[in-house]
């Protein structure tokens, strides 16, 4: 069972970790101070690794920059390894792959515990959580 109680900076729970996205991402969508306001980008891991250039465009759109052609061989070959090199410390992987595979290892009681503690913050990054796998929305 994961731990719940609040998170501490050497063991992260699960209800701390929410507590932590929930404010960093109300914070990002609309409760900036004004001098931020328009200049603060949200990027969700899993948004990027099913479509990095496409997230990628994004960013680079909302910084008012090109996106040049280097980077985008860049990003690709960084987000759609082929390698043979499964190392924990690769620095190239299939990054769709990679994004949720931390599900597959949940038990059913932690997936619960997770919805439980969770819910709004799931809801809120665009996932659709069913206690059975807890899914993006496609």
């Amino acid at each position: 069972m994961l731990p719940i109680q609040e998170i501490n900076d050497n063991n992260p729970t699960v209800r701390g970790l929410c507590k932590w996205i929930r404010e960093n991402t109300k914070r990002s969508s609309d409760q900036l101070p004004p001098w931020l306001q328009g200049r603060y980008h949200l990027v969700i891991y899993e948004d990027f690794a099913k479509a990095p250039l496409t997230e990628t465009h994004k960013i680079y759109n909302f910084i008012g920059m090109p996106l040049k052609p280097e980077l985008k061989k860049f990003v690709h070959g960084m987000t759609h390894s082929n390698s043979s090199d499964k190392s924990l410390f690769s620095t190239s992987k299939d990054a769709q792959k990679t994004a949720n595979k931390w599900m597959k290892y949940l038990t059913v009681m932690e997936e619960r515990q997770i919805v439980k503690e969770c819910l709004d913050v799931l809801q809120l990054l665009g996932y659709q959580p069913n206690c059975t796998r807890i899914l993006p929305e496609s």
